[in-house]
């Protein structure tokens, strides 16, 4: 438990000890809500006041997480009604509970306070923490991270309006209203209002909303078109006012296309999926980096699957004897006279701490620092930057930190010259921005609402752009992980690939894959180095193997 609650606080988390019973040790833990523990506090609270606690991870702001609390013993077709109705608008990072619910986790709103949906739906936020793995229940069993959604695995999601709207409609109406109990349990909630009869199902401001989500379940649970449309037009009659029969025709054409649409999405990404997959890759694979896990949507994958092998020039065949395992064809290939062929010119690039010194840098090249939260990714990035700025044309891209804050950042380098690049705080996407014959800089690349699985294909992507020039890119990872969010297949396409991770007083570099080394294998080397003003790197030791 030591390790766990020292893990979460290195993420970030505002953590405090929880008994057996769901209560906090702390006689009063409310300000914790505003400040975080100190390590001191973390370590003193589980190794000598309190060993063997639980976990509480705060909500709120402070550790920007919010939580949808599912619990099946309350109410046993909680589960059921999320995972029918809500499942398939987002990934996130997802708790078992050890009575059999689920804690969902998301990333913080502050529009939306603690609120109790339904018997056994709960939201927790702001003034509420969630019991975090690996927890012991009373009756003994562990909280545990989902497989396919764990904090390691996904990012958190942003709760999107889609899920606002069913959550507060939806659930509350058919689970309060149909029982007669609304006029003594509304949700409780800052930002959000009461449900009332106003804005029940099916009525004027909803309906619209509510018979296009019942033809979109309908066409998803694989009814006939011809059927759908007989449901709809009874739903349609039963509306507040009711729609005609033009409308519902509308809505159902409107649902197959989107149907459709979200067919054509999914086999986009299988295909995205296996441009950045080498070899043998199964089914699984794609359900839990492609969908998270969708049943719908699982349906296209195999479809798109299918077709794929079938293609005129297919670029992957099934395994046999291997029930749901596929293989990637690589036979396409080019004749190349080599007395034509040029020297090859090494891009003369210098590294922070002397990595250079152990591999050659090529034109086209991808470079990786994936660090965890506060590292030093950024002082990495700009270390490289300032020793190479007289040497290269350098665009700096950040989507973290801004003009002002780069400015003070490099005000505080102890280095006399000028800094001489192009910094971009405004930028459209990960790719176009890319200039193929410079250096560049990316601090740093995060895909949002549990996208991350997508980070693979955006550095091939980059990397296909590149052609005189390198990218160096900043990843997040987590603790004690070689990878970086979005998995193994972050390490796929870098010729350098390098961890951070925090130790004290400083921080640790990890050499995890050197693609082209000279005469000494650098892979598996670790570094210490410390940080000063956040910007000045100060190395520690020397490189070594683990």
């Amino acid at each position: 438990m030591l390790t766990a609650a020292k893990y979460y606080f290195d993420l970030g988390l505002s953590i405090i000890p929880i008994k057996k019973n769901k209560k906090p040790f702390l006689s009063s833990w409310s300000e914790y809500q505003e400040k975080k523990p100190t390590e001191d506090e973390v370590m003193e609270w589980w190794s000598k006041k309190y060993p063997g606690a639980n976990i509480g991870g705060v909500c709120g702001k402070i550790s920007d997480r919010m939580a949808v609390d599912i619990d099946n013993y309350k109410n046993p077709d909680a589960m059921d009604i999320l995972e029918e109705h809500f499942s398939e608008l987002f990934v996130t990072q997802i708790s078992e509970t050890p009575r059999g619910g689920e804690h969902w986790h998301f990333k913080y709103d502050p529009n939306i306070g603690n609120m109790q949906l339904s018997e056994g739906i709960d939201i927790k936020s702001h003034g509420s923490y969630i019991i975090m793995p690996p927890s012991v229940g009373e009756n003994g069993n562990s909280y545990s991270w989902k497989k396919g959604f764990s904090i390691v695995e996904v990012q958190l999601a942003i709760i999107n309006n889609s899920f606002k709207h069913y959550l507060l409609n939806y659930i509350t109406n058919t689970s309060l209203y149909s029982r007669g109990e609304a006029n003594n349990r509304h949700p409780v909630t800052s930002g959000q209002h009461p449900v009332t009869s106003s804005n029940r199902l099916f009525t004027e401001g909803s309906r619209d909303n509510d018979l296009f989500h019942a033809a979109n379940c309908l066409i998803k649970g694989g009814m006939r078109n011809e059927v759908v449309l007989q449901v709809l037009e009874i739903l349609a009659k039963s509306c507040v006012p009711p729609f005609s029969e033009k409308e519902v025709s509308v809505k159902l054409q409107s649902a197959l296309k989107r149907s459709e649409v979200k067919k054509q999405s999914v086999a986009e990404e299988v295909r995205e999926f296996i441009t950045v997959t080498n070899g043998t890759f199964r089914v699984s694979d794609l359900e839990r980096w492609v969908t998270g896990g969708n049943k719908d949507s699982n349906k296209a994958i195999l479809i798109a699957l299918s077709r794929m092998v079938k293609e005129e020039s297919p670029v992957i065949e099934r395994i046999e004897n291997k029930s749901g395992w596929y293989r990637k064809l690589d036979g396409q290939f080019e004749i190349i006279n080599l007395d034509n062929v040029e020297d090859g010119k090494v891009f003369n690039l210098t590294l922070p701490l002397g990595i250079h010194k152990y591999l050659e840098i090529m034109p086209k090249d991808l470079i990786v620092f994936a660090g965890v939260p506060n590292s030093g990714k950024t002082a990495v990035l700009l270390e490289t930057l300032r020793i190479n700025m007289g040497q290269f044309k350098c665009f700096y891209f950040s989507s973290e930190m801004g003009k002002h804050n780069c400015k003070k950042r490099i005000s505080k380098s102890t280095a006399t010259e000028k800094w001489d690049f192009k910094f971009i705080e405004d930028f459209p996407n990960f790719i176009d921005i890319i200039q193929p014959d410079d250096l560049n800089f990316i601090d740093y690349i995060e895909e949002t609402e549990g996208e991350a699985y997508k980070i693979p294909g955006l550095l091939a992507k980059i990397q296909k752009r590149l052609k005189k020039g390198v990218a160096i890119v900043a990843l997040q990872k987590n603790p004690d992980k070689s990878y970086a969010i979005g998995g193994h297949q972050t390490k796929a396409k870098p010729a350098l690939f390098c961890t951070i991770d925090p130790k004290y007083p400083g921080a640790l570099m990890r050499i995890v894959k050197a693609k082209n080394y000279k005469d000494e294998n650098p892979n598996g080397y670790i570094r210490d180095f410390k940080i000063v003003n956040g910007i000045n790197i100060i190395p520690g030791g020397v490189w070594q193997p683990e």
